[in-house]
This record gives C-alpha cells, structure tokens and sequence, in this order.
C-alpha cells in the first residue's frame, strides 16, 4: 500500500524539505527574494523615565517571551528607589503570559511602596486582565497623567483598585 521510503543524506533532501522563512523566487532560480526575516519581526520599544518622583515605563510593541527580557530590566529595581511606577501599554495591542508574569511580578515587587498602575491599557490586553482575574487587582488609568494622579491618591488612602474613568473610586481603601 505505501511504498517504502529511503533514506535521505543530507545534501539530498527534495525541494518540499527545503524550509526557509523567506520566500524563494522562481524567476532567479531559487535566490532569496522577499524580505528579510528581521523584517517580519514587529518593533520593541521601551523608554524609562521619570515625572513625579514616579518611574514611568512606556512600551511599544507586542509583550511576549521574545520581548519580555527587555521589559524586565526596564522594570528592574537594581537601586531599591522605586517607590511607584506606571506602566504605559498604550502601544501594546498583545500581552502573551510571559508580560502578565511580569506585571504580576512588578506588582507584588511595589505592592508595600506607592504601587504599580497600569496607563492606557488597549481593549484586547484589558480583556485579558479581566480573564486572569487581575482586573480588579491592578490600578489602571486612561493615561499615564491620571495612573500617576491614581498613585498620588494611594497614598492618601483614597483609592480602592479601580479604573480610572470607568469606574468611580471608593473611599475606602482594600488591600489585597
């Protein structure tokens, strides 16, 4: 029913086997053609900063294992002097587990200080932190002005963990 296949040196192998992530012209006899595949890769951007007395992280780009290391150094309290900080995801359309790990992390990390707020979060990643269940565990604001104002009120005792501009904040605080 299936006829045996041979063995195949290397050297030998069919056109099929032949696998490459950039397309191949037939016109110029199998050169590569296309784009290169650095090309392919979407850009990564992380900018420090900081306004306040708050440390204000901006990232660009989509967060997942290949772009995480980035992040984590950008999140790195080497000094110990972070007392809180903003995380802009206004240019982050994807968070894969890996970014919500570090998320996590970061907010256990500043949890006893001011704190962690998350800015300007996109529908598909706060569709997500509503999934893992951190929506309501994280502060998050529209933009980093008002996530920088909602730590501001943390330390007034005035906030509970809210959204900035959806939801209105209690005056009581909870800690979790």
């Amino acid at each position: 029913m299936f006829a045996p296949q041979r063995p195949l040196r290397p050297g030998n192998l069919p056109a099929s086997a032949d696998i490459d992530a950039v397309p191949r012209s037939v016109r110029n006899n199998g050169a590569r053609s296309g784009p290169p595949l650095r090309a392919l890769i979407p850009p990564f951007h992380v900018r420090v900063a900081e306004r306040d007395g708050v440390r204000v992280v901006e990232v660009e780009g989509e967060l997942d294992i290949r772009t995480a290391p980035s992040l984590a150094v950008a999140l790195g309290d080497d000094d110990g002097r972070a007392e809180a900080l903003v995380l802009d995801l206004a240019k982050v359309p994807f968070v894969s587990s890996t970014g919500v790990r570090l998320i996590v992390a970061s907010h256990r990390r500043l949890s006893r200080r001011r704190g962690l707020a998350l800015a300007g979060v996109q529908p598909s990643v706060a569709h997500l932190l509503e999934i893992v269940g951190l929506a309501n565990v994280l502060l998050s604001a529209a933009d980093v002005s008002a996530a920088s104002r909602l730590l501001a009120d943390r330390d007034d005792g005035a906030v509970d963990r809210a959204t900035v501009g959806s939801r209105k904040p209690s005056t009581a605080a909870t800690r979790s």
